[in-house]
């Protein structure tokens, strides 16, 4: 039987935009043992985080949007990903 937990939490801005990102994941089997006992083992844990830095246009709506992100927390954060958009208006 695998069980599994997942925490995820978010920081926005004034816009309602993600700003930060961080998510816990840890995961484990769970076995009986002859007894009925539960015990459990092949555990592992994971931790990512994630940055959003916004450039908006002159109504207030994102036009760019670059993602930072990493692995461990010592380590650096990276660009992973920019996002543009093109917003017309009438």
């Amino acid at each position: 039987l695998g069980l599994a937990e997942s925490l995820q939490t978010f920081i926005y801005d004034d816009h309602d935009n993600v700003v930060e990102e961080h998510e816990q994941e840890a995961s484990r089997e769970a076995n009986l043992d002859r007894a009925g006992r539960r015990f459990t083992r092949n555990e592992t844990s994971s931790e990512k985080w994630a940055r959003h830095e916004y450039r908006y246009d002159t109504q207030g709506n994102w036009v760019e949007k670059v993602t930072l992100q990493r692995q461990s927390s010592d380590r650096d954060f990276r660009r992973s990903n920019v996002t543009r958009r093109v917003i017309a208006y009438w």
